[in-house]
């Protein structure tokens, strides 16, 4: 029997509005665990200067911002599906005139070989990759692949899963408890947990959080054709991991044939 998968507008396409990208930089910052530890993370695995980037799911351009500050020669590609979201980001990004483009493109675009550019030194990703199904996904690493140059690297920060469900279950309750921390040492204004938690899981389900398990997502990268790939920091559910595009292989040598 054939299953079918049917077409389905992706949810988060009704949460990432202009409601979500005003308040977004606060909403991550004091919804997400240890935020800036994860950004950091990501620039600091960074094996090679790099001078072509692009990031997919680049929102309001906060990890854009500080890999252009940190690599002054490179240019940057941000995608992003939301024209909202990319607003805010062209805003931010406007100080590095010259060095940026910005196209509003799905991931699924990405996927399904609709983007033309290729020979990218390194493709990063931040909170975004957990939207989507796991099929589209396995496919999206191997157009990763597919738009770096040899030894060009992807590194993924993302919500990840655990296979051990009493595990899952600690770590998304330290989601909840860092959030009112968060407001408690931002705002002064004290949450109630309950409902805090109540508004965690109804933001995932308007969202259509769909995160894999981070070792799926390892076997799936190798899979893809990726190496040196691991996990590189992790934070109860949150992880920094990816790999290097291989170097093209030296032709082997054809046999001389000796004259007579």
């Amino acid at each position: 029997m054939t299953t079918t998968i049917r077409a389905v507008e992706p949810k988060w396409k009704g949460a990432y509005g202009e409601g979500r990208a005003k308040d977004y930089d606060q909403f991550i910052r004091l919804g997400a665990m240890n935020y800036d530890g994860v950004l950091d993370a990501v620039l600091r695995m960074v094996m090679t200067p790099p001078e072509r980037i692009l990031e997919l799911g680049a929102g309001t351009g906060l990890l854009s911002e500080r890999l252009l500050e940190r690599f002054p020669r490179a240019s940057l590609t941000a995608v992003d599906g939301s024209g909202e979201m990319l607003e805010r980001a062209r805003g931010r990004l406007a100080r590095f005139a010259g060095r940026v483009r910005v196209l509003q493109r799905s991931f699924e675009d990405f996927t399904a070989s609709r983007f033309e550019d290729e020979g990218f030194d390194l493709i990063v990703s931040s909170f975004s990759l957990h939207h989507m199904r796991h099929d589209l996904l396995r496919g999206t690493y191997a157009q990763m692949r597919k738009s770096l140059a040899p030894r060009g690297q992807v590194l993924i920060a993302d919500y990840v899963l655990t296979p051990h469900a009493e595990v899952q279950q600690r770590y998304e309750d330290i989601w909840v408890d860092t959030r009112v921390e968060n407001v408690r040492a931002a705002l002064g204004k004290v949450l109630d947990r309950a409902q805090v938690k109540r508004d965690h899981e109804r933001t995932k389900a308007a969202e259509g959080d769909n995160p894999a398990r981070l070792d799926d997502q390892l076997a799936w990268l190798r899979a893809a054709g990726f190496e040196a790939v691991d996990c590189h920091w992790k934070h109860f559910c949150y992880a920094v991991f990816g790999g290097l595009k291989p170097a093209p292989r030296p032709e082997a040598a054809k046999p001389r044939i000796p004259c007579y």
